[in-house]
Protein backbone atom coordinates (compact mmCIF):
# COMPACT_ATOMS: atom_id res chain seq x y z
CA UNK A 1 0.00 0.00 0.00
CA UNK A 2 1.46 3.62 -0.63
CA UNK A 3 1.21 6.41 2.03
CA UNK A 4 -1.94 7.52 0.62
CA UNK A 5 -4.02 4.23 1.54
CA UNK A 6 -4.28 2.99 -1.97
CA UNK A 7 -3.26 -0.33 -3.42
CA UNK A 8 0.18 0.23 -5.16
CA UNK A 9 1.12 0.44 -8.82
CA UNK A 10 1.10 -3.14 -10.88
CA UNK A 11 4.30 -4.24 -11.90
CA UNK A 12 6.26 -3.01 -14.58
CA UNK A 13 5.93 -4.33 -18.35
CA UNK A 14 8.64 -7.15 -19.10
CA UNK A 15 9.90 -4.20 -21.26
CA UNK A 16 10.49 -1.63 -18.72
CA UNK A 17 13.80 -1.59 -18.95
CA UNK A 18 14.44 -1.24 -23.18
CA UNK A 19 11.39 1.76 -22.91
CA UNK A 20 13.58 3.21 -20.68
CA UNK A 21 16.60 2.73 -22.23
CA UNK A 22 15.02 4.10 -25.59
CA UNK A 23 13.71 7.06 -24.05
CA UNK A 24 17.62 8.00 -23.38
CA UNK A 25 18.81 7.49 -26.60
CA UNK A 26 15.88 9.57 -28.25
CA UNK A 27 17.31 12.31 -25.77
CA UNK A 28 21.12 12.32 -26.57
CA UNK A 29 21.37 15.32 -23.95
CA UNK A 30 19.84 13.60 -21.13
CA UNK A 31 22.33 12.62 -18.18
CA UNK A 32 22.37 9.01 -17.95
CA UNK A 33 21.16 7.59 -14.47
CA UNK A 34 23.10 5.35 -12.37
CA UNK A 35 20.80 3.04 -11.75
CA UNK A 36 20.49 1.67 -14.85
CA UNK A 37 21.48 -2.14 -15.57
CA UNK A 38 24.33 -3.43 -17.11
CA UNK A 39 22.77 -4.21 -20.42
CA UNK A 40 20.38 -1.11 -20.72
CA UNK A 41 23.64 1.00 -19.70
CA UNK A 42 25.19 -0.63 -22.79
CA UNK A 43 22.49 0.03 -24.65
CA UNK A 44 22.27 3.63 -24.13
CA UNK A 45 25.56 3.61 -24.86
CA UNK A 46 25.90 2.03 -28.26
CA UNK A 47 22.60 3.49 -29.28
CA UNK A 48 23.56 6.66 -28.87
CA UNK A 49 26.72 5.92 -30.91
CA UNK A 50 24.55 5.11 -33.73
CA UNK A 51 25.94 1.66 -33.79
CA UNK A 52 25.56 -1.40 -31.79
CA UNK A 53 29.01 -3.60 -31.73
CA UNK A 54 28.14 -6.05 -28.97
CA UNK A 55 27.17 -9.14 -30.09
CA UNK A 56 25.23 -10.25 -27.64
CA UNK A 57 23.41 -6.72 -27.56
CA UNK A 58 22.80 -6.56 -31.13
CA UNK A 59 21.47 -10.33 -30.86
CA UNK A 60 19.18 -9.86 -28.52
CA UNK A 61 18.15 -6.52 -30.27
CA UNK A 62 17.39 -8.59 -33.30
CA UNK A 63 15.53 -11.52 -31.75
CA UNK A 64 13.19 -8.93 -30.02
CA UNK A 65 12.13 -7.46 -33.59
CA UNK A 66 11.01 -11.25 -34.82
CA UNK A 67 8.40 -12.57 -33.48
CA UNK A 68 8.90 -15.74 -34.53
CA UNK A 69 12.39 -15.81 -32.58
CA UNK A 70 11.03 -13.46 -29.63
CA UNK A 71 8.21 -15.27 -28.50
CA UNK A 72 10.10 -19.12 -27.85
CA UNK A 73 12.40 -17.51 -25.79
CA UNK A 74 10.22 -15.84 -23.68
CA UNK A 75 8.21 -19.09 -23.43
CA UNK A 76 11.83 -20.39 -22.34
CA UNK A 77 11.99 -18.02 -19.78
CA UNK A 78 8.23 -17.43 -18.71
CA UNK A 79 8.91 -21.51 -17.70
CA UNK A 80 11.45 -20.40 -15.47
CA UNK A 81 14.19 -22.25 -17.25
CA UNK A 82 17.88 -20.87 -16.61
CA UNK A 83 19.78 -18.69 -18.93
CA UNK A 84 22.48 -21.83 -19.37
CA UNK A 85 19.41 -24.31 -20.88
CA UNK A 86 18.24 -21.49 -23.01
CA UNK A 87 21.37 -21.02 -24.69
CA UNK A 88 22.29 -24.81 -24.74
CA UNK A 89 19.07 -25.70 -26.45
CA UNK A 90 18.83 -22.41 -28.96
CA UNK A 91 21.92 -23.09 -29.84
CA UNK A 92 22.17 -19.35 -28.42
CA UNK A 93 25.17 -17.07 -26.54
CA UNK A 94 24.92 -17.20 -22.59
CA UNK A 95 24.98 -13.44 -22.93
CA UNK A 96 22.89 -12.95 -25.75
CA UNK A 97 20.19 -14.83 -23.43
CA UNK A 98 21.11 -12.81 -20.28
CA UNK A 99 20.93 -9.58 -22.67
CA UNK A 100 17.43 -10.40 -23.90
CA UNK A 101 16.12 -11.06 -20.45
CA UNK A 102 17.25 -8.10 -19.08
CA UNK A 103 15.96 -5.67 -21.12
CA UNK A 104 13.29 -7.26 -23.06
CA UNK A 105 11.49 -9.56 -20.55
CA UNK A 106 12.42 -8.67 -16.96
CA UNK A 107 10.78 -11.93 -15.49
CA UNK A 108 11.70 -10.96 -11.70
CA UNK A 109 10.11 -7.17 -11.77
CA UNK A 110 7.09 -8.47 -14.29
CA UNK A 111 5.91 -11.56 -12.80
CA UNK A 112 7.05 -11.46 -8.82
CA UNK A 113 4.89 -14.05 -7.94
CA UNK A 114 2.98 -16.85 -10.09
CA UNK A 115 -0.23 -14.81 -9.96
CA UNK A 116 0.78 -12.28 -12.39
CA UNK A 117 2.05 -14.92 -14.64
CA UNK A 118 -2.24 -16.38 -14.39
CA UNK A 119 -3.15 -12.54 -15.40
CA UNK A 120 -0.61 -12.45 -18.13
CA UNK A 121 -1.94 -15.43 -19.93
CA UNK A 122 -5.59 -14.66 -19.13
CA UNK A 123 -4.49 -11.00 -20.46
CA UNK A 124 -2.83 -13.00 -23.94
CA UNK A 125 -6.38 -15.33 -23.97
CA UNK A 126 -8.62 -11.92 -24.07
CA UNK A 127 -6.22 -10.67 -27.24
CA UNK A 128 -6.21 -14.08 -29.30
CA UNK A 129 -10.01 -13.87 -28.92
CA UNK A 130 -10.28 -9.91 -30.68
CA UNK A 131 -10.73 -10.57 -34.33
CA UNK A 132 -10.47 -6.57 -34.74
CA UNK A 133 -6.77 -7.31 -33.61
CA UNK A 134 -4.12 -7.54 -37.01
CA UNK A 135 -1.90 -10.02 -34.90
CA UNK A 136 -4.86 -11.92 -33.11
CA UNK A 137 -3.18 -14.81 -34.94
CA UNK A 138 -0.05 -14.51 -33.14
CA UNK A 139 -1.20 -13.66 -30.20
CA UNK A 140 -2.93 -17.54 -29.90
CA UNK A 141 0.06 -19.05 -30.71
CA UNK A 142 2.33 -16.91 -27.87
CA UNK A 143 -0.75 -17.62 -25.63
CA UNK A 144 -0.46 -21.16 -26.32
CA UNK A 145 3.29 -21.46 -26.00
CA UNK A 146 3.69 -19.35 -22.79
CA UNK A 147 0.39 -21.20 -20.67
CA UNK A 148 2.15 -24.63 -22.41
CA UNK A 149 5.29 -22.87 -20.75
CA UNK A 150 3.55 -21.51 -17.49
CA UNK A 151 2.02 -25.05 -16.98
CA UNK A 152 4.21 -27.59 -17.97
CA UNK A 153 7.75 -26.08 -16.75
CA UNK A 154 10.93 -26.25 -18.61
CA UNK A 155 10.79 -29.56 -19.50
CA UNK A 156 8.35 -29.39 -21.87
CA UNK A 157 9.59 -25.91 -23.54
CA UNK A 158 12.70 -28.25 -24.18
CA UNK A 159 10.83 -31.22 -25.77
CA UNK A 160 8.99 -28.41 -28.35
CA UNK A 161 12.27 -26.49 -29.17
CA UNK A 162 15.10 -29.02 -28.91
CA UNK A 163 16.51 -30.57 -31.97
CA UNK A 164 17.05 -34.17 -29.78
CA UNK A 165 13.69 -33.87 -27.86
CA UNK A 166 14.34 -34.39 -23.87
CA UNK A 167 16.84 -37.13 -22.82
CA UNK A 168 15.16 -37.76 -19.11
CA UNK A 169 17.66 -40.18 -17.67
CA UNK A 170 17.04 -40.07 -13.85
CA UNK A 171 13.99 -42.87 -14.12
CA UNK A 172 13.01 -42.31 -10.26
CA UNK A 173 12.15 -38.69 -11.32
CA UNK A 174 9.81 -39.62 -13.93
CA UNK A 175 7.72 -42.08 -11.61
CA UNK A 176 7.57 -39.72 -8.87
CA UNK A 177 6.16 -37.19 -11.49
CA UNK A 178 3.97 -39.83 -13.33
CA UNK A 179 2.64 -40.83 -9.35
CA UNK A 180 1.77 -37.54 -8.86
CA UNK A 181 -0.47 -37.08 -11.55
CA UNK A 182 -1.94 -40.29 -11.45
CA UNK A 183 -2.96 -39.14 -7.13
CA UNK A 184 -4.12 -35.36 -8.33
CA UNK A 185 -6.15 -37.16 -11.31
CA UNK A 186 -7.47 -39.44 -9.04
CA UNK A 187 -8.81 -36.79 -6.67
CA UNK A 188 -11.24 -35.34 -9.36
CA UNK A 189 -13.19 -37.79 -8.73
CA UNK A 190 -14.84 -35.63 -6.32
CA UNK A 191 -15.96 -33.35 -8.56
CA UNK A 192 -18.23 -35.64 -10.21
CA UNK A 193 -21.42 -38.00 -8.64
CA UNK A 194 -19.79 -40.74 -7.75
CA UNK A 195 -21.42 -43.18 -10.44
CA UNK A 196 -20.48 -41.01 -13.09
CA UNK A 197 -18.02 -42.27 -15.95
CA UNK A 198 -15.58 -39.34 -15.15
CA UNK A 199 -15.54 -40.07 -11.62
CA UNK A 200 -14.72 -44.36 -12.43
CA UNK A 201 -12.17 -42.67 -14.45
CA UNK A 202 -10.56 -41.22 -12.14
CA UNK A 203 -10.53 -43.87 -9.57
CA UNK A 204 -8.52 -46.09 -11.91
CA UNK A 205 -5.78 -43.68 -11.39
CA UNK A 206 -5.01 -45.03 -8.25
CA UNK A 207 -4.82 -48.32 -9.77
CA UNK A 208 -1.97 -46.78 -12.26
CA UNK A 209 -0.81 -44.94 -8.96
CA UNK A 210 -0.15 -48.12 -7.00
CA UNK A 211 2.08 -49.73 -9.61
CA UNK A 212 3.77 -46.77 -10.01
CA UNK A 213 4.78 -46.68 -6.60
CA UNK A 214 5.86 -50.14 -6.73
CA UNK A 215 8.10 -49.68 -9.80
CA UNK A 216 9.94 -46.76 -8.07
CA UNK A 217 10.36 -48.41 -4.79
CA UNK A 218 12.50 -51.41 -7.45
CA UNK A 219 13.93 -48.58 -8.68
CA UNK A 220 15.42 -47.01 -5.87
CA UNK A 221 16.22 -50.57 -4.52
CA UNK A 222 18.53 -50.91 -7.49
CA UNK A 223 16.88 -53.44 -9.41
CA UNK A 224 17.36 -52.98 -13.40
CA UNK A 225 14.16 -51.01 -14.61
CA UNK A 226 15.06 -49.42 -17.97
CA UNK A 227 12.98 -46.27 -18.75
CA UNK A 228 10.96 -47.75 -20.90
CA UNK A 229 10.35 -50.68 -18.79
CA UNK A 230 9.32 -48.28 -16.21
CA UNK A 231 6.72 -47.24 -18.66
CA UNK A 232 5.37 -49.84 -19.64
CA UNK A 233 4.45 -51.13 -15.72
CA UNK A 234 2.74 -47.92 -15.61
CA UNK A 235 0.56 -47.88 -19.34
CA UNK A 236 -0.27 -51.69 -19.18
CA UNK A 237 -1.54 -51.69 -15.69
CA UNK A 238 -5.55 -52.39 -16.24
CA UNK A 239 -8.49 -52.61 -13.52
CA UNK A 240 -8.20 -55.07 -10.72
CA UNK A 241 -4.22 -55.28 -11.08
CA UNK A 242 -4.58 -56.85 -14.08
CA UNK A 243 -2.38 -56.59 -17.44
CA UNK A 244 -4.96 -54.64 -19.91
CA UNK A 245 -4.74 -54.63 -23.74
CA UNK A 246 -2.63 -51.60 -24.87
CA UNK A 247 -4.62 -51.25 -28.04
CA UNK A 248 -8.30 -52.14 -26.25
CA UNK A 249 -10.77 -49.70 -26.30
CA UNK A 250 -11.23 -51.62 -22.72
CA UNK A 251 -7.98 -50.23 -20.97
CA UNK A 252 -8.25 -47.37 -18.87
CA UNK A 253 -8.24 -43.72 -20.14
CA UNK A 254 -8.12 -40.71 -18.68
CA UNK A 255 -8.29 -37.94 -20.26
CA UNK A 256 -12.44 -37.50 -19.39
CA UNK A 257 -11.62 -37.09 -15.82
CA UNK A 258 -13.39 -33.67 -15.54
CA UNK A 259 -15.97 -34.26 -18.09
CA UNK A 260 -19.08 -35.20 -16.72
CA UNK A 261 -20.43 -39.21 -17.80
Amino acid sequence: MSKSGTISDAPPRPDHRYLRARELIEAPKRKVPKDLSPWTNKLVDEGRKGTIENESLRIAVRINARPAQRLPLEAFLFSGATVEEIAQVLEMPVDAVAAFEELFFDMRAAFPSRLEKLDYIETLATEAKDPDRPDCQQKTFEHDLKKAAFFLGPIYVKWQFSPDGVHESDIAAMLEVASTDMFVRGLAHRLNPIDSNAARSARECYTLLTKAAGTLKAVRKGDDVTAVDALLMILKTGPAGQDANLESPEGVTTDNINEEG
